[in-house]
């Protein structure tokens, strides 16, 4: 537990007191907590056994995901260099793991469970919380040892599993299902987490043993795992250039803000009276576009700013300018999907639909889809220029500062406004 505190305590030095995102953080958590909270008083809270389900694959994978840094980081190496026990760095990672599921996002389908007056979850809880952080760190320690080609795709299928755990947690939430929790599904979860913790507990000197010698080969080179094997993956499947740029997308904190911003933004159009403008086909737009302006819009924005002299590597491997546009069109594709996304979720608000979703649907994805195009044919017409501040800071990465890529953000912010105007016109 020593181990653990100091651990922590540079947890909270790094976030909250030499940097300003602990504070954001916190306040981000108690906004959603306060949007749930009434958000159950206007609806009414209803539990099922499918929304367990789901918060048990958002702390699967969470665990995961948090687990895998704290066992592969790098202060575990002067840990072991000391003479620390293997056993106590497990712990260690273990108790973090533990701690690092104590969020908003983590906690969102067991809070709604308390909410819709389910008070058996307060007993499977802790137990689900143990027995996820033990099979995550069991998973993450055999993989990196005796899988080692299959750790990096294991990672990845985990955060899909978080994120739609995450995502069907939501959906539960607007539209809850008709299947009650009996306290069967309690006790057995409750005996299976506890068998779980045991056999976990008893193989400790096994997975100990195992560890060290994976985090060894990982710091000689041997098993880069999570970057390497899906920065492969990501090669094979899109190509160099646009494996890199999701690669700096997930590197950056800012992007991670940036969904849970977007995910605040969607809650707060079901519990705020903006859910009075999506009533309309026009009105659903317009909430879409402003959503998707102010969480996404920088980023194909950004897409040139911070190159430098790395768009000479290219050239150097015999592909040309078109070759680099469509493969950074290629990265930024997705953010299309989460604007069509943002308005199927929206449009779960309108009780009832009162008209097709099929043409917002439509709409949105390909004009966010021409905005985000226009956005990267911009920002590469700048000077072949690195950005000097984002050397120093990984955030301004991000951000628009050069004149390109405020010149793409604006032809963004026009694309969807001559659209609207548009729209709003022909309705009149």
């Amino acid at each position: 537990m020593l181990l653990f505190r100091m651990k922590l305590h540079q947890s909270y030095n790094n976030l909250f007191r030499f940097s300003p995102w602990g504070k954001l953080l916190l306040v981000s958590e108690l906004i959603s907590l306060t949007a749930l909270i009434v958000l159950a008083l206007k609806q009414g809270a209803a539990g099922s056994t499918l929304l367990l389900a789901a918060g048990i694959a958002v702390l699967i994978g969470n665990s995961y995901i948090s687990g895998e840094k704290y066992l592969f980081t790098k202060e575990n190496r002067l840990d072991l260099l000391s003479g620390v026990d293997s056993k106590k760095i497990i712990l260690a990672s273990f108790w973090q793991t533990i701690a690092a599921n104590l969020h908003i996002s983590s906690l969102l389908p067991f809070i709604w469970l308390l909410m819709a007056g389910e008070l058996a979850v307060l007993l499977l809880w802790p137990f689900l919380l143990t027995a996820t952080a033990a099979t995550a760190l069991t998973i993450s320690i055999l993989c990196h040892r005796f899988a080692r080609a299959w750790a990096g795709l294991c990672y990845t299928v985990m955060s899909i599993v978080l994120t739609g755990g995450l995502a069907a947690a939501i959906y539960l939430i607007f539209r809850p299902v008709t299947m009650p929790l009996s306290w069967s599904i309690i006790i057995w979860c409750s005996c299976l987490c506890l068998l779980i913790i045991l056999f976990t507990y008893r193989s400790l000197a096994f997975l100990s043993d195992c560890w060290q010698r994976a985090y060894i080969s990982f710091f000689l080179g041997e098993n880069k795992i999570i970057f390497f094997t899906t920065s492969f993956i990501l090669h094979k499947i899109f190509g160099a250039v646009t494996a890199k740029e999701l690669l700096l997308l997930m590197r950056n904190p800012l992007t991670k803000f940036r969904l849970l911003f977007w995910l605040i933004c969607l809650l707060l159009c079901y519990i705020t009276p903006i859910n009075s403008y999506l009533q309309t086909s026009n009105g659903l737009l317009l909430v879409t576009f402003i959503i998707w302006l102010i969480c996404f819009a920088e980023l194909p924005a950004t897409a040139f700013q911070n190159e430098g002299k790395r768009l000479l590597l290219p050239k150097l491997a015999g592909h040309g300018r078109v070759y680099l546009l469509v493969n950074k069109i290629m990265a930024y594709l997705f953010l299309a999907f989460i604007a069509a996304l943002t308005v199927c979720v929206l449009a779960l608000a309108v009780k009832p639909l009162t008209f097709k979703i099929f043409y917002p649907l439509a709409a949105t994805f390909f004009l966010s889809l021409a905005a985000i195009i226009i956005a990267i044919l911009l920002s590469s017409c700048g000077k072949k220029q690195e950005n000097p501040a984002s050397n120093f800071n990984i955030i301004l990465e991000q951000v628009p500062l050069t004149k390109s890529s405020v010149l793409a953000l604006l032809a963004e912010i026009m694309v969807f406004t001559t659209f609207l105007f548009i729209s709003y016109t022909q309705s009149f």
